[in-house]
């Protein structure tokens, strides 16, 4: 798994504000059906629909395996409710950093996390995630914080956190 670093972003930064206008969008929508060993997600975005797994190793989450579904499968799967929790739903920005060949993917939640931006940087190797410099805009480092994953926030929605 290649190595990411996490961190919560303050919608009312002005970089961050004018920035995320310059960019194309996307719309996700996942919902999860845990276990004590898999984690079974199934997610809506715009490369099309997919379903994915991953193994639970010592409360680690592992590799997620993706294979691409039929739309009316997922219609399925939220009409009937086997998911559990809160259906997740953002919007997923793409932003480059720099000159260093690494984007920025942003996600603003919306519904029951509504207010919640996350910022994600995915490295190609551990000297490129050991030399990265932050932006000022980042804001607060989540990398670790399990409450930031989604399976977590559809489980215990951000907006039911106690402050």
């Amino acid at each position: 798994m290649l190595p990411e670093r996490k961190f919560k972003v303050d919608m009312n930064n002005p970089f961050f504000e004018r920035e995320r206008f310059k960019h194309e969008f996307y719309r996700i929508d996942k919902v999860f059906i845990p276990s004590t060993d898999i984690d079974i997600e199934f997610e809506i975005e715009y490369k099309g629909t997919w379903l994915c797994t991953q193994k639970l190793e010592n409360k680690i989450r592992g590799v997620c395996l993706k294979f691409p579904i039929e739309y009316e499968y997922f219609k399925k799967i939220l009409k009937t409710k086997l998911y559990k929790g809160e259906k997740i739903a953002l919007l997923r920005h793409f932003i480059p950093i720099g000159a260093s060949n690494l984007y920025a993917i942003v996600d603003l939640y919306t519904k029951a996390n509504l207010g919640l931006v996350l910022v994600t940087v995915q490295f190609r190797d551990e000297e490129q995630y050991k030399n990265f410099v932050v932006p000022d805009w980042f804001g607060v480092e989540v990398t670790g914080d399990s409450r930031y994953d989604d399976i977590n926030l559809a489980m215990k929605p951000y907006n039911t956190w106690e402050v």
